[in-house]
């Protein structure tokens, strides 16, 4: 987190919904941001101290299976909703390795609260670990191996197998639809 700069987040207590800011993760720990699939492979503990867990995952979690999860522990969780700017710079930079296409809207998010509070991302998502190592974003996997290197895209026709740089949706030459796959240096 940048100096002068503090994370806002909801904090439930019973019924009552507080703010509270923090300059850091409680007991000089980082934060973990856990994405979607890290609450429901179960690796992270909810309840611990330096977890704070971005709106849009409580969302995604809510209108699933999984609902069930958050309604034993909603009551004790840190809420946090980045600001905009923060948003904007996770696409840019996602646009820029190639991902955008590949992040939903609630991994954006993710990488925006960790980016915001200079936390650590638990994901088993490829796109987000390839733009949080690009952008100093700590991450962990959560039942994937990790990520080594940044991963450089490239763009490959189905059809003709013409290979593109830029991410095109079909291929200029024989119009078939053009996917993405890990450039080999």
């Amino acid at each position: 987190m940048k100096e002068g700069q503090s994370l806002t987040y909801q904090f439930r207590r019973g019924n009552k919904l507080e703010k509270e800011n923090k300059q850091e993760g409680t007991k000089g720990k980082k934060f973990l941001v856990p994405d979607t699939s890290a609450i429901l492979t179960g690796s992270v503990n909810l309840l611990e101290e330096n977890i704070i867990v971005p709106s849009m995952v409580l969302w995604e979690i809510a209108k699933g299976k999984a609902a069930r999860i958050l309604r034993e522990q909603e009551e004790m969780l840190k809420v946090v909703k980045p600001q905009e700017s923060s948003i904007v710079k996770i696409r840019e930079q996602a646009e820029i390795t190639g991902d955008l296409k590949y992040l939903s809207e609630t991994d954006i998010e993710v990488l925006a609260v960790a980016l915001e509070s200079n936390g650590k991302i638990i994901t088993n998502d490829y796109s987000m670990q390839n733009v949080a190592k690009t952008m100093g974003i700590e991450f962990e996997p959560c039942g994937i191996e990790p990520i080594k290197n940044e991963i450089q895209w490239s763009f490959r026709c189905r059809g003709c197998r013409k290979i593109y740089e830029e991410n095109i949706k079909e291929c200029r030459i024989c119009g078939h639809k053009v996917v993405r796959f890990r450039k080999v240096e």
